[in-house]
This record gives C-alpha cells, structure tokens and sequence, in this order.
C-alpha cells in the first residue's frame, strides 16, 4: 500500500501551524533516561499497575546515586523498624540506641554478645528478624547484579547526517553513520549480531514514512558503519526539502555477543543536523599492526567541491565551509573531491576494505 497506508497517519493528532519548528532539535545527546517523545517531555498521569509489583523494575532503573540511596534506605529502615519492636514491644533493652544495637546485630548476623534477647519475645523478633534478613540481603544483591549486568548502549551514532550528492548516479543519498562504541581492542570480542537499523520521515502532520536503506540488517556488527538511503524518485525526500518541521528517526536492534541480550537504541535528527553536500570522514585508518577507529571523527564530515547540489532539492547552491551549519560535536572539513561515480562499497570504512572485501581482479 505504500506511505498512504493508513497505519503510516497517527490519526486523530494535528500540529497546528507555528513559526517555530515543531522539533527544534536532535535527541543524539540525550540521555535514554531523559529522552523526550517528539522533543517534547513526556509523563503519565495514573500508572496502570501498582508500583510494588514492578519494583524491582523501577530500583534497577534509577541512577546508581538514587538506588544507593534507596537500598540505605530500606537497609538501615528495616532494622530501626524492628530496633523500635524490641525496645517498645518487648522491652529488651534500656533504651532505645540499645535496641537499634541488637536490631542491627540481628539483622546482619553478627552476634557480638554484647546485647542479646532475654525472653521469648526478643528471640521471636530476632527469628523474624533473622529471616528478613536472608530475603532482602540477597534481593538488594540481586538488583546490584542485575544493574552491573545490563547490556549497555555499544552504538555511537554520528551528531549529523550527510545529503551526499551524486552518490548513485546522479541521485543523492542521505548518509548516517554509526559505530559499535565497545571498549574492546579485539575484532572478534564485543560483537553486535543481527543488527538491524530502520530509517523514518516524520513531516509535521505526524505522518511516518519509511527510507529503506541499501542495507538495513548485518549479521555482525563490530566496526564503523554508513546508513544510507538513496533520494530516488520513490524516495519522500524527492523533489522535497528537508524542512524545519520534519525529522529523521534512525532505530537500532542487535544482540550483545556476551549477555546475549537485546539492545534497542535510537536516536532523531532534525533540520539543523543536516549537512548539504557533504560526507563524512574517514575515522578508520589502517596501521601496519592494527586498525584504529578514531571517534573523535565520529561526526566529521567534509564539503565536496559539487556546485549545485542535486536538483531535486531545489538547486540549492553548496556551502562553503566558512558558511557551514555549525552543530555541536560536528566538524567539518574541506574535501576536493568532484567524483560523481556510484559507490560501490557504501557501508565499510576504506581503510577497512582490504580486510572485509574481496577485491575483484578486473
């Protein structure tokens, strides 16, 4: 059915004409934990379960600072809880630091002999006690590990996306590249597999259009990679500037080679990270015993030398560098290149070709 398909319109939802661009920004710096929907912040009124049954959930989602915050909290709570049973219920103790003193010593296991129960009711607390102890010590190691254990975001994507001329023929394509961010200096550890990215267009009605890319899924995912979307005539970007009230939404889905994990990662991209007639820079570079991927280059990109800029975009005239979009964590460069021939190794790095490409003979 194509982008007329009724599942490509959010249906009942309008943006009403404005001045400004309805999204003022890219998302590439923000945190997961703080990512906006559309640029906009986002909060739920009614949560529609309890919080005690995704408790768990929500500890080993807070910030490192905040869980140990909470897990001293809840530590030190429970045993001023029972510290107050021994001293007011069963009259244990003199007053009531003594208590808190056999409470803690109950609850950790310790036992220094110090203070100890006297009647039935103090050793029926320290049982109870004891037992709470052996489920909520475990739990709160358990919510670190899983904390520790989560698989981290391995993707870099770059701050800015090219409109490359010429790239296919005389068509253009729009160029976004990422990086696996793992710390590894080993091609064979740290692995992304089954990576799979989608690339799409949302215009100012809220009306998604799918890009499909020259090559959307990889089986593994280790080095630097270019996303590209070629701006043919079935492509929405035909004969259509990128206006300030649209943007780019780039998602990402793999597995970690280690936890076996899936990973989920995405990242928008609005008007002002566009780079007109331009491509990025090489951030591989080959040395004689190794490979370096320089992410300091992650986001550089050069001009070509291209007056006009492919005429579907309107014949808009290329920048110079002094005249350049300026973004954050974006640099650009001078390339004298005039090449219009078709790439024909468009995803891999060129210092990395005669490592994961046969070179034919011809």
């Amino acid at each position: 059915m194509g982008d007329s398909a009724w599942r490509n319109v959010w249906h009942g939802i309008a943006v009403a004409p404005a001045s400004r661009a309805i999204f003022p920004g890219s998302s590439s710096q923000t945190s997961s934990a703080q990512q906006p929907f559309f640029n906009r912040p986002l909060r739920s009124g009614v949560r529609p379960r309890a919080l005690y049954k995704d408790l768990a959930y929500f500890l080993i989602n807070l910030s490192w600072p905040r869980l140990a915050l909470a897990l001293a909290i809840s530590y030190f709570g429970v045993i001023f809880l029972f510290a107050l049973a021994f001293y007011f219920v069963c009259q244990e103790c003199n007053d009531l630091f003594d208590g808190y003193n056999l409470s803690y010593q109950a609850f950790s296991t310790i036992g220094f002999g110090i203070v100890y129960s006297r009647d039935h009711c103090g050793n029926y607390v320290t049982i109870l006690e004891s037992y709470m102890s052996m489920v909520l010590l475990p739990t709160f190691a358990g919510i670190i590990f899983t904390k520790f254990s989560l698989p981290k975001v391995q993707v870099a994507f770059s701050n800015v996306c090219c409109i490359q001329p010429n790239y296919s023929g005389n068509h253009a394509a729009l160029v976004v590249r990422v990086a696996n961010a793992s710390s590894s200096s080993h091609l064979n550890l740290d692995v992304i597999m089954d990576a799979s990215f989608s690339m799409e267009l949302f215009s100012t009605v809220l009306r998604r259009h799918k890009l499909p890319l020259k090559q959307a899924d990889f089986i593994f995912f280790r080095l630097a990679l270019e996303l590209v979307h070629v701006i043919d005539a079935t492509s929405p970007l035909y004969a259509t500037p990128f206006s300030p009230d649209c943007m780019l939404l780039v998602t990402f889905t793999g597995v970690d080679s280690n936890r076996h994990a899936t990973i989920v990662n995405q990242v928008s991209y609005t008007h002002d990270c566009i780079a007109h007639g331009a491509k990025f820079v090489a951030m591989l570079s080959h040395e004689v015993n190794h490979v370096e991927m320089d992410f300091d280059r992650l986001s550089d990109v050069a001009l070509s030398e291209t007056s006009v800029l492919w005429n579907a975009m309107g014949h808009r005239r290329l920048l110079s560098p002094d005249q350049g979009i300026h973004h954050e964590g974006m640099t650009w460069e001078y390339a004298a290149s005039t090449s219009t021939e078709s790439s024909s190794q468009p995803f891999v790095e060129p210092a990395m070709a005669g490592l994961l490409l046969k070179q034919s003979s011809a």
